[in-house]
């Protein structure tokens, strides 16, 4: 696997891991800095932006942005903010402390536990309609609706990988596991817009 295409586990050296080890830091102070150099490297291979190119758009010195990839420092929070602009991801995400990119996802994680590719494959939880309901609803009112989207969220990627796996089967629809799949799915997606029409009637009335 390349670096590109590293996506939850950070790849460092040995001699890198002992030296982030050897700083005697905290577990979960360990695991962000780690998730921090992850994160900032990868972003730098994916868009292709390297040190010196960060050094002249951001001003900031070639060695600390090497230091901050390696895991050697943390992210000063005076370069948080520049950084986070420049690649279009969020602060939280370089922090470490927030797992979807996008600003605009952080709402829609927290809801609903969502990372960015569940996001981006299910476009429904970005209507502006449901958002709004989802935002500006008090969090009981919203539970039902909520937990019936996660209902939906979960069968529907399960049923994207039993697809992907079965892929080949040219005769995948009279296949016993995936009608039930299907059929849970469409339940499911029955019961989550029952919810959301009840909440829009409450809203309106």
């Amino acid at each position: 696997m390349t670096r590109k295409e590293r996506i939850i586990e950070p790849v460092f050296t040995s001699k890198e891991l002992e030296l982030i080890k050897n700083k005697g830091l905290k577990k979960e102070d360990e695991r962000k800095l780690i998730l921090q150099a992850q994160r900032l490297d990868d972003l730098c291979v994916e868009q292709q932006k390297g040190s010196t190119y960060l050094e002249d758009k951001l001003s900031i010195g070639k060695t600390t942005i090497q230091n901050y990839r390696k895991g050697i420092n943390f992210i000063s929070e005076a370069f948080i903010g520049s950084l986070s602009k420049e690649f279009d991801v969020s602060e939280d995400y370089l922090r470490g402390n927030a797992d979807v990119k996008k600003i605009e996802n952080e709402k829609i994680n927290e809801l609903l536990g969502l990372n960015d590719n569940s996001i981006k494959n299910l476009g429904f939880v970005k209507n502006k309609e449901y958002l709004n309901l989802l935002f500006d609803n008090d969090e009981i009112e919203l539970q039902f609706l909520l937990n019936e989207t996660k209902k939906y969220v979960e069968l529907s990627e399960k049923l994207n990988k039993f697809k992907e796996a079965h892929k080949d089967d040219n005769r995948l629809e009279y296949n016993e596991e995936y009608l039930k799949l299907y059929g849970e799915v469409q339940f499911a997606s029955f019961n989550m817009s029952q919810e959301y029409i009840r909440l829009i009637s409450n809203n309106i009335k």
